[in-house]
């Protein structure tokens, strides 16, 4: 479901594009939404809003990482290259994911099965971006989008195993109210300097971010977390595989983007890449809480 949601989230944004919205006002309004749908959704829980000061020292890591920056940057690229292409850039990811795992936890260190998952998707990538193809025909600016993107995935790729040295401890709701409440905050700041209100939005592109604020954010997050809480952090980014699939096949049935050759097996040896990684990398459960019983015992 995460993989689904992040993957239309591209899509939706370009077809947002040709309803007249700026990048700034799609990735604002569509973080600001889905923020209010966490805190519903929590007080509804019964759980309340987060107090600590922990929780918003955090958040203000994750929304900058996690959030505002990669938001941006992700939709920014979208401008010059198709969904799918851009989608496609995702699945560095969990190699990404995995570079800074290995720097920053004790408990997923880099392994020859790993490398060699990661290695054979990185290849798709190569031929990705050795074939200079955008999906857009000659419209696209291929060197501009993938720096975008790559440097979205570096972000979020941090901001990813930042969550998941604090996930074990916190609820999926402490952990993500913050940070959507942080992302959405600097970037209603960037639209209003920017690109202003968005008075000008017609009733389809008030549509497009609603979806993508529930479906390709709010949603996703919260699975996300969830998975972090159980799994390590190179598995959970594993869906970031399907997250291309997902993009170009929606991208070439609404929106006309091409799927050329190269594009194509790009992806296939991306899907052979996370089937490698995903039958060498063990899924990994926490371990049962200990109860201590009034006397003492444990069970």
């Amino acid at each position: 479901m995460a993989s689904i949601g992040w993957g239309l989230g591209g899509v939706a944004t370009r077809a947002a594009f040709d309803e007249g919205l700026g990048p700034f006002t799609i990735t604002a309004m569509r973080a600001l939404i889905a923020a209010a749908a966490v805190f519903s959704y929590s007080l509804v829980r019964g759980r309340g809003l987060p107090r600590e000061r922990r929780l918003w020292k955090l958040g203000l890591l994750l929304g900058s990482t996690n959030m505002w920056a990669p938001f941006i940057l992700m939709t920014l690229a979208v401008q010059h290259a198709s969904a799918g292409f851009v989608g496609l850039l995702v699945a560095n990811m969990p190699i990404a994911t995995a570079v800074w795992a290995h720097l920053l936890l004790d408990d997923e260190p880099l392994h020859r099965g790993k490398l060699l998952g990661l290695g054979i998707a990185s290849t798709g990538m190569v031929v990705l971006l050795v074939s200079g193809e955008t999906g857009l025909g000659d419209e696209g600016a291929p060197l501009l989008a993938i720096g975008l993107s790559l440097a979205a995935v570096a972000s979020a790729s941090f901001g990813a195993v930042t969550a998941r040295r604090h996930a074990p401890g916190l609820h999926v709701l402490d952990l993500a109210g913050p940070q959507f409440a942080v992302g959405a905050g600097v970037m209603v700041i960037l639209m209003g300097v920017i690109e202003g209100a968005p008075t000008e939005a017609t009733a389809v592109g008030w549509g497009l971010i609603v979806f993508m604020a529930l479906g390709s954010t709010f949603l996703p997050f919260v699975l996300f977390y969830w998975m972090l809480q159980r799994v390590t952090s190179t598995v959970a980014m594993l869906i970031g595989y399907v997250v291309p699939l997902v993009s170009l096949i929606a991208g070439a049935a609404f929106l006309d983007e091409q799927i050329t050759a190269a594009i194509g097996l790009g992806g296939v040896l991306i899907l052979i890449g996370v089937i490698t990684t995903g039958r060498t990398e063990a899924v990994r459960a926490p371990p049962a809480p200990t109860v201590v019983r009034p006397e003492g015992g444990e069970d």
